[in-house]
């Protein structure tokens, strides 16, 4: 069965706290792992892995949210035909610190102009901060490890490595 919004788990207007958990296997239109509206919680040494979206936001999809992600893999991801393989933000600002974005993938077999950010999307007004973070082996039409349009991303100290934009 297939959920509109969070196939795992949907959050919103709220400040639960995740840890050690896993997200996997899970399918929605968006936020196939997680989909987080006004979420200002923490999610800590949790897996998300293996999860689908049809538009955006495989791993996690997150909106008018301020919350903390540390020690987190996000992990073979994808979505059909939209950004955010990983994870999608948009007028959100997250803090993510000492995570692993590696072999996500948005858009199926190429997907569109739409498909950006295999690891990373990072849409209008959004200004996540990223530290200590590796985006590895990611893959999107554009952006393979990460995409910013219209935000104010900041990366500190991360490792971008071997991620493909495939057009």
């Amino acid at each position: 069965c297939e959920a509109d919004l969070g196939g795992g788990l949907r959050a919103s207007n709220s400040n639960a706290s995740f840890t050690n958990c896993t997200f996997e296997n899970n399918t929605a239109t968006r936020g196939g792992g997680l989909h987080l509206t006004q979420f200002t919680g923490e999610i800590t040494d949790c897996t998300i892995e293996s999860n689908e979206a049809d538009s955006a936001g495989a791993g996690i999809w997150c909106h008018d949210s301020t919350f903390a992600m540390m020690c987190t893999t996000i992990t073979m991801n994808t979505t059909a035909d939209g950004p955010g393989g990983g994870f999608f933000c948009e007028q959100a600002c997250p803090t993510i610190t000492g995570c692993e974005f590696s072999d996500n993938t948005a858009g199926v077999d190429g997907g569109s102009a739409s498909c950006k950010g295999g690891g990373i999307y990072c849409g209008q007004d959004s200004c996540p901060s990223i530290t200590d973070t590796s985006i590895a082996t990611n893959t999107a039409w554009m952006g393979g490890g990460l995409q910013s349009d219209w935000s104010s991303a900041m990366l500190s100290t991360c490792v971008v490595i071997a991620n493909n934009g495939v057009h």
